[in-house]
């Protein structure tokens, strides 16, 4: 059986499962890769659930699956920025992952794909991680306050685990939206180390885009108004438990 074959199969297994859940799923493959993806699109977030399947010989295929959130209050600050300055394709959507707690997993054996019966064994551990993993997942991560609280006293190398790619950025935007006082504090140090980056090589293109984007973000955050009022919400939090 061929990818194209094992995908349309997949597709026809699982296509009726997530209904009741309001994910959609689409399926996509080339000459050694399966990707299949549930994605629902709320007022506030994306949730997205992959499940990979990777041909690594006639027979056997590897799995794995990750799971990410992309917070739109987030992106529709930082993505148009991002794409100004050519630090993230411009053909993406104006909301792409604003984190993910949950790498990769790869599952420790492959699995044989020699019948229709072994695309159902895979179709029901797919169905699985979602119901298991992803579900709680995106029910505990479900609002940008969460997400601070969590980060508020990460140190800078977590913080890229959690956050990934321009993680200062998207944790100065964070604060900014979440009232907290140290926000333009932060993008004001990254701004000024993005600086001090392009003075010293100002012919450097990874040095002037990330410059300009600093720039533009400690523009922007200095103007946008914070939308949560985490530290009151805090405070009453603490108050109660005493």
């Amino acid at each position: 059986m061929n990818t194209k074959d094992i995908a349309e199969i997949f597709t026809n297994t699982l296509k009726d499962r997530f209904l009741k859940d309001g994910y959609d799923l689409s399926v996509s493959t080339d000459w050694f890769r399966i990707g299949a993806v549930l994605s629902k699109n709320g007022k506030k977030s994306h949730n997205k659930f992959r499940l990979l399947v990777e041909h690594l010989s006639d027979e056997k295929i590897i799995l794995s699956y990750d799971i990410h959130i992309s917070f739109i209050e987030i992106e529709k600050i930082l993505r148009p920025i991002l794409k100004k300055n050519e630090l993230s394709g411009t053909d993406y959507d104006e909301v792409s992952d604003s984190f993910r707690v949950k790498n990769d997993l790869p599952s420790e054996k492959g699995i044989k794909i020699a019948s229709e019966k072994d695309i159902v064994l895979v179709s029901d551990l797919f169905t699985k991680f979602f119901r298991e993993d992803a579900l709680p997942f995106f029910e505990h991560w479900h609002s940008l306050p969460v997400l601070y609280d969590y980060i508020k006293n990460k140190d800078d190398e977590a913080l890229w685990d959690i956050l990934g790619q321009f993680s200062p950025m998207k944790k100065a935007v964070i604060y900014r939206l979440c009232n907290d006082k140290d926000a333009l504090n932060i993008i004001n140090e990254y701004y000024e180390k993005q600086k001090s980056y392009y003075e010293e090589d100002s012919n450097d293109v990874d040095n002037i885009r990330y410059y300009n984007a600093s720039k533009e973000l400690k523009e922007t955050l200095e103007k946008t108004a914070p939308i949560y009022n985490t530290v009151m919400v805090t405070i009453q939090v603490l108050k109660k438990q005493k």
